[in-house]
């Protein structure tokens, strides 16, 4: 059993400090563990459930590829208390059996999945599309970049792809991004993608206007687009109110 009080100190300066208390909700309202790891199976949900607690966040890295994840859920259901997979769920492992228990299942916040390669997009678009036939809740979708396969461009056809099929991405920097040519890029679109109120009412272009004309943001923008005239001509524009619908 973990000690969930080792951080009641550094939580109580904080907040004293002026800090939000919601801030540290995991700290002080989530039990917190991994069942699975690697496909396999790890430990069970009482070896980390504190019953005083109201949700339980889970760290598996793939649940699904375990072959007993139905004993997983079980184990969750019983405890009667919300829970959450922190890490992106490998969405190429969907079946009908998996999205029907995911969707009953008292979940806490967005699914979670991750789209690493533009290679699986028809596997992620087919996993999107079952979800989608058992629940309407949003799904958010980890999107590495940074690394070989993950430029700006991959990364523009990532989002197109989660646009059309009513899911939102969100930018994770992986360490190679800091030397990237293409580093001022990558900051743009996690700043755009990862605040999805800005995400779903306005376009990449749009957003780099918010910020305004003298920002890094706009010459980033621009810098990009004089290299790269014709990916800026098919993607700067693209909305995510009108992709999810369609159109």
């Amino acid at each position: 059993m973990p000690d969930y009080h080792l951080y009641d100190t550094y939580i109580g300066h904080q907040i004293a400090q002026g800090a939000r208390i919601n801030t540290f909700k995991d700290y002080y309202d989530a039990s917190i563990g991994r069942m699975t790891k690697d496909g396999a199976f790890h430990t069970h949900v009482k070896e980390f459930l504190d019953p005083s607690r109201k949700r339980i966040y889970l760290l598996d890295d793939n649940v699904f590829a375990y072959k007993g994840w139905q004993d997983v859920f079980s184990e969750l259901a019983e405890t009667k208390k919300a829970f959450q997979f922190r890490q992106g769920l490998d969405i190429r492992l969907l079946t009908d059996e998996k999205a029907a228990v995911l969707a009953k299942a008292r979940y806490y916040g967005s699914y979670t999945f991750s789209f690493d390669r533009l290679e699986d997009r028809q596997a992620v678009a087919d996993g999107l599309d079952l979800l989608r036939r058992y629940t309407n809740a949003c799904a958010r979708v980890f999107v590495p970049v940074g690394r070989p396969g993950q430029d700006v461009l991959a990364t523009f056809q990532r989002i197109q792809l989660l646009m059309e099929h009513r899911a939102l991405p969100f930018i994770l920097r992986a360490p190679e991004y800091a030397t990237s040519r293409e580093r001022g890029m990558f900051i743009n679109l996690g700043r755009w993608c990862n605040q999805p109120a800005i995400f779903k009412k306005k376009s990449f272009r749009e957003f780099c206007e918010l910020i305004g004309p003298d920002s890094a943001a706009m010459r980033y923008m621009h810098e990009y687009e004089r290299e790269h005239p014709e990916i800026a001509k098919t993607y700067y524009d693209m909305r995510f109110e009108r992709l999810s619908q369609g159109q």
